[in-house]
């Protein structure tokens, strides 16, 4: 059982106020520091965003996180949701909580096909020219992406939260599902700095995560850089956000920024190679499931951990994995797209059911070699 500390500033004239929501999930609420501390046993760590690392308050130690399940109701209870003004494609919102920002809030129905949508995008066919995925389910995928990442590649965590109509400006009470992303301060996104200066094991990571959950969407504004001095080549670290088109329902659209970096080229570790050996797809198909993701949209999730696996034990690097998995021009299947065609068991070889059993099998005979003359 921890206790919890959080005292906030409100006003210019200094009141100090605490939330009475602090006694959420057995937390408590103490007054011992202006600091947002958690404490477990007799130390005190401090979670204020703007000190964490650097926090010099007597008695505190740094950087101890409380779960985003705590931090955010306390956040929409007591700060306020301020619209991003950068170029997303769906509505995006701050929670704020004072000067901290605490996450990055996405309204299902706010996303891209949806009613709400605050950017004119409400065709539900394909409203942002991505294909294979149903509008609406963005936050779930958001989600989704967090747990089986399991801290492997570091998707900020992500957690479900329900917003009211009052929250979001409108008439009605009606709860809304979204998607909450931690925040994670950094010094600017991949395609401001180019593709160098990033540790070789951070890039790895997000192209081991970006193919097994088939990404479509991933750009150098989705890839956060900070600076880090604990990797291997004490270079800066990316961090991967913006998950909402993974796990697709086809194939053409998938997209990987990463691809033909220097680092993508560099051999697997052997703890990214013990990770890809050591995915349990069968339990990640069931959490698929819980979740609601579309029958299709396991099918290929399936089909594309067993190719990794396949390409990883075969020697083959993330440039080469990812070269087999994605179009090489816009109109031409890829690898993955034609061996999962020959493994299709119904006549119709775009939406029979996969057999697994000869996908590895074939997998493991064209991913290595010149696939291209072998599957056409």
């Amino acid at each position: 059982k921890a206790t919890v500390s959080v005292l906030y500033w409100w006003g210019v004239s200094g009141k100090l106020q605490r939330s009475p929501k602090m006694n959420l999930l057995d937390y408590e609420v103490t007054d011992r520091h202006l600091c947002d501390t958690i404490s477990e046993g007799d130390t005190d760590y401090c979670v204020t965003s703007e000190c964490t690392s650097r926090c010099t308050s007597p008695g505190i130690a740094p950087a101890k996180v409380p779960p985003l399940t705590l931090e955010a109701p306390i956040a929409l209870q007591f700060g306020e949701l301020v619209e991003m003004s950068v170029d997303c494609v769906g509505g995006t919102y701050w929670l704020k909580l004072g000067t901290t920002t605490v996450a990055v809030v996405k309204p299902r129905d706010m996303e891209p096909g949806m009613r709400h949508n605050n950017k004119g995008l409400t065709n539900r066919s394909t409203p942002t020219g991505k294909l294979g995925f149903t509008p609406g389910t963005g936050y779930i995928r958001e989600i989704l992406a967090f747990e089986l990442d399991g801290g492997f590649a570091g998707v900020p965590e992500t957690i479900l939260l329900q917003l009211s109509g009052t929250e979001l400006n409108r008439s009605n009470d009606k709860k809304v599902d979204s998607s909450a992303q931690r925040f994670v301060p950094n010094i600017g996104q991949s395609w401001d700095c180019g593709p160098v200066g990033y540790s070789c094991e951070s890039v790895r990571r997000i192209g081991i995560q970006d193919l097994r959950m088939l990404n479509c969407d991933r750009h150098g504004g989705n890839m956060l850089v900070t600076r880090s001095e604990n990797n291997e080549d004490n270079k800066n670290t990316l961090i991967p956000i913006d998950h909402s088109y993974c796990f697709p329902n086809s194939l053409e659209d998938l997209d990987y920024e990463w691809q033909f970096w220097s680092q993508a080229k560099t051999p697997f570790s052997k703890q990214e190679l013990q990770y890809i050996e050591d995915i349990d797809i069968d339990k990640e198909v069931a959490i698929c499931n819980e979740h609601g993701l579309e029958e299709e949209a396991v099918e290929l999730f399936t089909a594309a951990n067993i190719c990794l696996k396949e390409g990883a034990r075969l020697g083959m690097n993330l440039f080469e994995i990812a070269s087999f998995f994605r179009r090489e021009n816009v109109n031409d299947p890829s690898g993955l797209e034609l061996l999962i065609s020959e493994c299709r068991t119904g006549l119709d070889t775009l939406s029979g059911g996969i057999n697994f059993s000869l996908l590895r099998q074939l997998a493991s005979k064209v991913m290595p070699g010149d696939w291209k003359a072998m599957l056409n």
